[in-house]
């Protein structure tokens, strides 16, 4: 894993800014980064030819092909791709410094207390310098934004911890608004050392006082005393003081001792610390929240965190995870000798938060899901406060969030120096019907009844010939590979991928490898249901075994296919 991601969104730069960028970053100083840049949908040829070049030359550089959103979703785009301990922005038309990230680095480390670090900058190419203060505080930063955006580095696990991305409906100040946030939980600092050369451009907001810019700003500080107090007068005592003039006796610095506030929590519960002249003022933030019970394999860990987005979504209440189920199972042995399980969603870095033992305890509802597969509307009702218990297998709980939840479940890319899964991933690209074929055998071995009959394949095959033109079928699964070889005799081609995957504890590859494929033959695992659920079988013909487990079929799409199968 490297030590720093960097992220640069690209959208129709000139060229040669865009080189002397790039070039800024391949020559610094301290080299263990990976190098994310998003085409943000560019039309200009020589920016699409430039980044292409460029992957040839630095195997650090990943591009990402994007729809033209702008900045604030290219750059959360990234975030969700970065693998590094600390994310560093930068302008696809400005220049770092070479000791740029060498320095930052250093100061990280010299200060574990800071999670956001920029730097001041000079103006490129007048070389005007423009000093930041080190310390930025909240009424700093109320005052004005003393962060250079292309310079700034952060914890990423910070970012992940309070849930903080950049919004992406505004089309200015979206730094400013993200700082905003960030500084009720993050300590922020700069280097006031130059390491950034800003490109002045006359159409950018460097040069523009626009009204936009304006309005944008004085929202988002508006937001920041909100977030102090709710009393009007108070706020416009702050707003007098802050934006003092220099001829008035109580300056800005004075202001800076006598006032300041701050959150923190302590065993899960948050409080927000007024000081006014020396004294401290605590007050309970009381939140209501919801907490969804994870447990089971990968397939039901994502069933059990889309429920919980969806009871956030109709609820406007926030949702907690309890992963406590996977500590338990460590300490006994499943007697009907179904796999161990461990916490798998990190693969998506989907900013959970975690339930402490304290909000669980105040969750005085418990609520169990009733019946497998079936949808209960009434478990996403408001019940203000509860904890939630069950498998949630059913698409309708999520149907109105699905285009968010794919965003989230977003798998990493394969490796070009994976050469197992580069193999397949390639093989199956190339073929014009790509059709993955889905065995679940290891643990169901164990459990009476719910291996899937060679007849449901049969007849699954047979289907996908007479409605497919040309389909190759690639087979996967766990302890399949000897079955397969022998019993397997259905009379047509087909390609065993094989369970390298599995072996070395990467299951999730062949979810990607699987997405890839044009059409599906599930087993009745959530396995396979997520990977056609999410990948290109969706759009294509997908075949399910009916019924699907337990005389139940709730859990097939409205647009699968349904195949008898004797269980």
């Amino acid at each position: 894993m490297p030590k720093i991601s960097v992220l640069m969104p690209v959208y129709n730069t000139n060229g040669e800014y865009l080189k002397e960028a790039i070039e800024s970053i391949l020559n610094q100083t301290y080299q263990d980064f990976e190098f994310l840049i998003l085409d943000d949908g560019s039309t200009n040829e020589d920016t699409i030819n430039i980044l292409n070049n460029y992957i040839q030359k630095d195997g650090r550089i990943r591009i990402i092909k994007g729809k033209h959103k702008g900045i604030g979703s290219a750059i959360n785009q990234l975030i969700e791709k970065a693998t590094g301990e600390f994310i560093a922005r930068m302008d696809s038309d400005d220049i770092s410094v070479p000791s740029r990230f060498e320095k930052q680095i250093a100061y990280f480390e010299k200060h574990p207390d800071i999670s956001i670090l920029s730097s001041s900058y000079k103006t490129y190419p007048e070389g005007k310098p423009i000093i930041h203060p080190e310390n930025i505080t909240y009424l700093k930063l109320l005052k004005g934004c003393f962060i250079t955006h292309p310079a700034v580095m952060i914890r990423k696990k910070d970012l992940d911890k309070y849930q903080l991305r950049y919004n992406e409906n505004l089309k200015v100040s979206e730094d400013y608004e993200l700082w905003s946030r960030a500084i009720r939980y993050l300590k922020f600092a700069n280097i006031k050392e130059p390491l950034l050369k800003y490109r002045v451009l006359k159409n950018s907001n460097f040069h523009k006082n626009t009204e936009e810019v304006i309005q944008t700003d004085n929202q988002i500080r508006q937001n920041m005393l909100d977030f102090l107090t709710d009393d009007k007068e108070l706020q416009d005592n702050i707003k007098n003081l802050i934006f003092v003039k220099k001829s008035q006796k109580l300056t800005y610095r004075t202001l800076e001792h006598i006032f300041s506030v701050k959150n923190f929590c302590k065993n899960g519960q948050k409080r927000k610390v007024f000081k006014v002249l020396g004294i401290k003022f605590k007050f309970k933030i009381r939140e209501k929240i919801n907490v969804v019970k994870l447990m089971g394999g990968l397939g039901n860990q994502m069933f059990q965190y889309a429920f919980g987005k969806a009871l956030e979504n109709k609820t406007g209440r926030k949702v907690l995870y309890d992963i406590s189920w996977f500590e338990e199972i460590k300490k006994h042995t499943d007697k009907n000798g179904v796999a161990q399980r461990k916490y798998e969603l990190e693969i998506f870095s989907p900013n959970i938060k975690f339930a402490s033992k304290k909000q669980i305890a105040n969750c005085k509802k418990k609520i169990t899901e009733k019946k497998e597969f079936i949808f209960d509307k009434n478990l996403l009702k408001d019940q203000k406060s509860a904890y939630y218990e069950g498998y949630f297998q059913n698409e309708k709980y999520f149907e109105n969030i699905k285009d968010n939840l794919k965003k989230e479940f977003s798998f990493p890319q394969i490796s070009p120096y994976d050469k197992f899964n580069s193999y397949w991933l390639n093989r199956i690209n190339e073929c014009e019907n790509p059709v993955f074929i889905h065995f679940r055998r290891g643990d169901y071995l164990n459990l009476s009844g719910w291996i899937l009959s060679l007849d449901y394949y049969k007849k699954a095959i047979q289907y996908i010939q007479n409605n497919v033109n040309n389909p190759t079928f690639f087979i996967f699964g766990q302890d399949c590979e000897n079955y397969i070889k022998t019993e397997f005799n259905i009379n047509t081609p087909y390609e065993l991928v094989g369970e390298i995957n599995s072996q070395n504890l990467e299951d999730w590859k062949d979810i990607v490898l699987m997405q890839s494929c044009k059409h599906g033959i599930i087993a009745n695992s959530t396995f396979s249901w997520w990977a056609a659920w999410l990948g290109k079988a969706s759009e294509g013909i997908v075949t399910a075994p009916s019924p699907f487990i337990n005389g139940q079929d709730e859990i097939i799409c409205k647009n699968w296919i349904k195949i008898s199968s004797s269980l």
